[in-house]
């Protein structure tokens, strides 16, 4: 992920909640609530998803 203003590094990676990332995208397969709190859910499952779909090629991810 490139051009993004004021960050450098920005990943693609497993989290569920704001706290397992720092801006990074979190990937999951549905959208709930952990805890009381906004959550990305079943992100192992979708990560391998995506790693499946992408194969190691290079890919665009769209942000609007």
């Amino acid at each position: 992920i490139m051009d993004v203003s004021g960050r450098y590094n920005v990943l693609v990676h497993i989290g569920n909640t704001v706290k397992n990332t720092t801006g990074c995208v979190l990937v999951g397969s549905e959208f709930g609530y952990l805890g009381g709190n906004d959550a990305v859910l079943n992100s192992a499952r979708a990560m391998e998803r995506l790693k499946k779909y992408v194969e190691n090629q290079p890919w665009w991810l769209s942000v609007t």
